[in-house]
């Protein structure tokens, strides 16, 4: 007789059934933020249900319901054209009136009982999906396969370089109060064995100029940062580097 997530009315309370039992059903005060589920026996329900104590508020979803809540989700909803729950819901309250026209508004299945459907019954991929447009899709959402591996022969085959602001801000030497500001640090890595080789911190913003000084780091400097534990018959980068990635920058 009860479903889940059906709205009953009793004296001034409106509270949502969240779960059912073999004798007794949870639900929760609607309008109270801070309520907690209450369980109450199924009976006791039931007969205030028939004294006129206990009111439906929202109608029961049925699988006549359910179908056209499909249609207007598909039709509707899961469209690459930003519509929302609210427009697809007017939707479905049309086309329920075509089937049901004698059903008063009132009696006609909610917005929330709706939105309840869709995230029961659609993935979040699927909804992902659908509702993303296809050139977006290709080049912001859609998942990545494949490593940074999967181009390189070896150690030395590529680096690359990004640049990222530093979390922390630097004093002056001469003044502790004196803040200097936020650094930004380059840092050039070898993408088969993930080894820094060569770095660079400064005060330019990110740009071309700046991560050439990372570049002159790597070139100049680079026994600094071999490991002494590892020998030369190791995989270790012995010469530079058959090309270089960067990532975009602002020329200054």
């Amino acid at each position: 007789m009860f479903r889940i997530n059906e709205v009953l009315k009793y004296e001034e309370n409106l509270f949502r059934v969240l779960l059912l039992l073999p004798e007794q059903l949870v639900w929760i005060d609607v309008a109270d933020p801070k309520a907690f589920p209450v369980v109450m026996l199924t009976r006791e329900l039931r007969s205030a249900l028939e004294e006129g104590l206990l009111i439906r508020v929202e109608a029961i979803v049925d699988d006549q319901v359910e179908r056209l809540f499909r249609i207007a989700i598909d039709k509707h909803l899961l469209k690459d054209k930003g519509i929302s729950v609210p427009y697809a819901h007017r939707r479905f309250a049309e086309l329920y009136n075509n089937y049901f026209p004698e059903v008063p508004e009132s009696k006609i299945p909610t917005k929330w009982q709706m939105l309840h459907f869709y995230k029961r019954e659609y993935s979040q991929v699927e909804k992902l999906i659908k509702r993303t447009n296809a050139i977006e899709y290709t080049k912001d959402v859609r998942p990545l396969k494949g490593t940074a591996n999967s181009n390189v022969l070896g150690p030395g085959s590529r680096f690359e370089i990004d640049a990222t602001i530093a979390d922390i801000y630097l004093g002056s030497d001469s003044d502790r109060g004196n803040i200097v500001g936020r650094p930004v640090i380059y840092m050039v890595i070898d993408v088969f064995s993930r080894m820094v080789a060569g770095f660079y911190v400064g005060f330019e913003s990110p740009s071309y100029a700046a991560a050439m000084q990372g570049l002159v780091s790597m070139s100049q400097r680079y026994e600094v940062f071999q490991l002494k534990n590892i020998s030369r018959s190791s995989s270790v980068i012995t010469a530079m580097p058959k090309s270089i990635h960067v990532r975009s920058m602002q020329s200054s």
